[in-house]
């Protein structure tokens, strides 16, 4: 049976999942452990990798969002993280793994980049997406949250946080969060537009996973991302 159809067969209820709205980035976080766990994905988490997209703007148009507007789901997300499952083409292709998405859960890559991204779309260029893509072993390292970032002036919350205590990591910074939402132009380590097609495997996850790995992961154009996973 192809690790595809397995992984389709094991489909895991978004309910069995922790999800709180507007905390994506520590959803993300257990859900790694969560797939890993059930055998949904490898034990060592080597075929999944966090996704952020953002721009320098912080406005990200998505559609198929269950926040997004009535009938295309469609949203502006300051930033927004999902999991991707690299599959190999034989085995049906990569996987997108999103609490966020009104597709289903799992979804397959090209479905969900289609669908949730509308490549057709053309963007003013200040508004063109940009994918930090990070290792999940290495996320769960070095990812840490103290969920500042949601606090107002006054104390409030924007929105409620996880029932949960915060993830902080004892030999890192209480709060890393912002270096992996923040992306530029000039941080992007894939090739150029016109070089894409030339380079595809220079850009891939086994490079992700040799001597580029980073603590923050690698920040790509739109382009050099899909290719990353198609």
């Amino acid at each position: 049976m192809a690790l595809l159809e397995h992984t389709l067969q094991k489909k895991l209820d978004r309910t069995d999942s922790v999800h709180t709205p507007c905390y994506c980035e520590e959803n993300v976080y257990l859900l790694v452990k969560k797939l890993a766990e059930t055998g949904r994905a490898a034990a060592d988490y080597s075929d999944l990798f966090i996704v952020f997209v953002s721009n320098e703007r912080k406005q990200v148009l998505m559609w198929r969002q269950q926040a997004g507007s009535e009938g295309d789901g469609a949203c502006v997300w300051d930033y927004h993280v999902f999991l991707v499952q690299k599959r190999v083409e034989s085995e049906g292709g990569s996987l997108i793994w999103d609490l966020d998405t009104t597709l289903p859960f799992p979804v397959r890559f090209s479905t969900y980049y289609d669908e949730a991204f509308r490549p057709s779309i053309r963007l003013y260029k200040e508004f063109e997406r940009l994918f930090r893509v990070v290792p999940a072993q290495t996320y769960l390292q070095h990812f840490s949250s103290d969920r500042s970032h949601m606090r107002r002036p006054d104390g409030s919350w924007m929105a409620p946080p996880p029932p949960y205590p915060p993830i902080l990591k004892v030999e890192g910074v209480g709060h890393a969060l912002i270096d992996y939402v923040n992306v530029k132009l000039a941080d992007c380590d894939g090739p150029k537009e016109e070089e894409t097609e030339q380079k595809r495997v220079d850009v891939g996850p086994a490079k992700l996973q040799g001597q580029k790995i980073r603590t923050f992961g690698i920040v790509h154009t739109e382009s050099t991302f899909v290719c990353c996973f198609l």
